[in-house]
């Protein structure tokens, strides 16, 4: 994963891997299982940050290819028509990117479960 994720403001702040910038000195401690569950957290959280990103790349280009105007709750709104297609894609992706993070989590879950037995928990 790269060290630098460019922030985009269609994709909520809070899967940004610098979420997590307020536990660096905490967590990133070299020679400790932190800096295992640091580097996990961060990769978990690019894979989802990157995949949302995508996905709101996708329903753009989808509205430009062939944009329809409705009105949604009183209010006009672009709307896609291609919805089976981007249904399709989503669900790709969401197939590519899931065993991605069950593996971070799994291993998250493995680092805790270190802890709590190093710990006497």
């Amino acid at each position: 994963m790269s060290d630098r994720t460019t922030i985009r403001t269609d994709v909520p702040i809070s899967l940004h891997p610098d979420a997590l910038s307020n536990l660096t000195d905490t967590l990133n401690q070299q020679n400790t299982p932190g800096a295992q569950v640091w580097a996990a957290s961060r990769d978990a959280l690019e894979v989802c940050y990157q995949g949302y990103a995508l996905l709101n790349d996708t329903e753009s280009a989808l509205k430009e290819a062939n944009p329809q105007t409705r009105l949604v709750n009183g209010r006009p709104t672009i709307v896609v028509e291609n919805t089976k297609e981007f249904a399709a894609a989503t669900e790709a992706a969401w197939k590519r990117i899931a065993p991605v993070i069950d593996g971070k989590v799994k291993q998250l879950r493995g680092c805790m479960t270190l802890l709590c037995a190093f710990q006497g928990w």
